[in-house]
């Protein structure tokens, strides 16, 4: 047989693995993201400025997009007022979809 398991063998792979990683290191870094995550977000024009002063190029590439998106969202505001939307409530109790009733393909 060729290869990493050839050479080394399962157990000395599992071995050399394990000692690559370190679950104080693993928890320490997961803590940090999600400490990042729930920090209160910027505002977007700070951001926007923020994107332009970092990567001038690149900044108003960003801009570009986040303006046809914006337009995208405007447009379709318009086109379907929110006022307009049809609310699905969930059948879905406890976690369970109630038994007799479809389900989104219309199958019971």
């Amino acid at each position: 047989s060729s290869g990493i398991n050839a050479e080394y063998g399962g157990w000395e792979m599992h071995k050399r693995v394990k000692e690559m990683y370190s679950w104080v290191d693993v928890t320490r870094r997961t803590e940090q993201v999600y400490k990042e995550c729930l920090k209160p977000k910027k505002p977007l024009e700070s951001r926007l400025q923020l994107q332009w002063m970092r990567a001038p190029v690149a900044g108003v590439l960003f801009y570009i997009c986040y303006a046809i998106s914006y337009l995208v969202f405007v447009i379709t505001s318009w086109l379907q007022p929110e006022e307009t939307i049809e609310i699905v409530h969930s059948r879905y109790h406890d976690g369970t979809l109630e038994k007799g009733k479809p389900n989104c393909l219309g199958r019971r």
